[in-house]
């Protein structure tokens, strides 16, 4: 306990900035169309909306949309690894080869 009595909390360093107030707003909207739609998985989509703000909203949606198009691009490799997986029935090594080339491409 010794060691976490040197960290205190100083209100005067403590700053409620526009980003900080953005992440808020994001995460609650997120949170929101989640709710509204049924949707599961809210704790990744407000992951992503606070990984995905940036300094400025050109950079926010540059990064958005990099991470869209490498999700996709994710998605279609597993796609090609499950049926891969389901024409040679399962078995193990078809995994510990297909794994790691999808992996490093």
């Amino acid at each position: 306990m010794g060691y976490f009595k040197k960290y205190k909390f100083d209100k005067s360093k403590f700053k409620l900035g526009l980003r900080t107030f953005k992440t808020g707003v994001a995460v609650f909207i997120v949170l929101l169309v989640f709710g509204l739609f049924g949707w599961k998985g809210l704790q990744i989509g407000a992951l992503t909306a606070v990984f995905s703000l940036r300094e400025d909203f050109d950079k926010s949606v540059h990064f958005g949309t990099s991470r869209i198009l490498g999700n996709s691009i994710g998605g279609f490799y597993a796609l090609l690894f499950f049926l891969i997986n389901y024409l040679f029935h399962e078995q193990f090594w078809v995994t510990l080869l297909i794994v790691p080339i999808c992996t490093s491409v």
